[in-house]
């Protein structure tokens, strides 16, 4: 588990205009920034620039003012009864999220329970961060903080390191459609039907 002295660190690097953190979750490392940072989310897109980005947080109720005036009421309902039923935990809901734009026009909502930010985000200013995944130069993810200090080391301020983080549960991803329907973009370890 990542120190306190490290958290409070990624908490600082953060707080700079176009702070970029490297921190691990199921699947690889993943590069994060404040959504309300123009800078921070620019940097994203430049390391990532073909990534659908995820807001991660640590509990469900960061996202429900967030999505109170987005979503219809079809849609809230289903977004409340998956949320309810498997956050935290491996599921992905992805959506249009104007909070993201100019820089992408949609992206996921994850809730983790990955320690890791489980420990970062009530630190934080904001109950999410935005992230997207981190790639070798044989587009495989991340999946240690070596590759990420030997790939984008002066393009991170901080890296949070965990051994065996990214393994884990397999995502299931999701969209929810304007009429409340569901879509499984992807299968994981939540069965869906």
């Amino acid at each position: 588990m990542s120190s306190l002295f490290d958290l409070l660190n990624a908490v600082a690097a953060l707080e700079k205009p176009g702070g970029i953190i490297a921190f691990p979750l199921t699947g690889g490392y993943v590069a994060g920034s404040f959504v309300n940072d123009p800078s921070g989310l620019q940097k994203l897109k430049r390391l990532a620039p073909q990534a659908e980005p995820t807001l991660i947080a640590a509990e469900k109720q960061a996202f429900d003012q967030l999505l109170e005036s987005q979503l219809s009421e079809p849609q809230q309902k289903v977004f409340q009864a998956l949320a309810q039923a498997y956050w935290p935990g491996p599921l992905k809901m992805v959506m249009d999220l104007p909070v993201l734009k100019p820089a992408w026009k949609s992206g996921q909502l994850y809730v983790t329970d990955n320690p890791v930010m489980q420990a970062l985000i009530p630190l934080l200013r904001l109950p999410y961060i935005v992230a997207v995944p981190l790639v070798d130069r044989e587009q495989k993810r991340i999946e240690a903080a070596a590759q990420v200090l030997a790939h984008y080391g002066g393009l991170i301020d901080q890296t949070l390191i965990e051994d065996k983080a990214c393994a884990g549960k397999s995502l299931t991803v999701t969209a929810i459609e304007s009429d409340g329907g569901l879509a499984i973009l992807r299968q994981g370890d939540i069965v869906l039907d």
